[in-house]
């Protein structure tokens, strides 16, 4: 069975170049890619300012969630990818009171890629979402 999804994009170059969707809808759910800090015109904004840079990831987020009619109240799950994790939290903790409107309902991970994962040996770790749809008579 095939599942429909519909796909958004910034207009960024690179997303043709690199082969992916800024954000994917399947059903009720959203997926949106890993954001960087660029504006509309694909320049780098915050260069050297965590918040600044995360304040720039959170619109980018919210003009393709908006694409969908969601907001940022919609999201459940959230994992920031940074180099400096005790600068990438105060920010992060600062701008979701304000982003989330309040205190955030939403799952958060911060990982530094450049720290070890799992164990000694591992080079990468990795997390996606699959969906499966489901047929009438599963459902019910």
């Amino acid at each position: 069975m095939t599942i429909s999804k519909e796909v958004k994009s910034l207009n960024m170059p690179w997303e043709q170049e690199y082969g992916y969707s800024q954000a994917v809808k399947v059903g009720d759910t959203v997926y949106v890619s890993g954001q960087i800090s660029h504006d509309e015109k694909g320049e780098f904004v915050g260069v050297g300012d965590m918040e600044a840079q995360m304040r720039q990831c959170y619109a980018n987020i919210k003009k393709l969630l908006a694409e969908y009619g969601a907001t940022m109240d919609n999201i459940v799950d959230e994992t920031l990818f940074v180099t400096d994790m005790e600068t990438a939290l105060g920010a992060s903790l600062k701008c979701r009171r304000e982003i989330f409107s309040g205190a955030p309902v939403a799952a958060l991970t911060a990982v530094n890629p450049r720290a070890r994962v799992s164990r000694t040996d591992d080079r990468d770790q990795m997390r996606r979402q699959g969906v499966k749809p489901l047929s009438a008579k599963q459902i019910i």
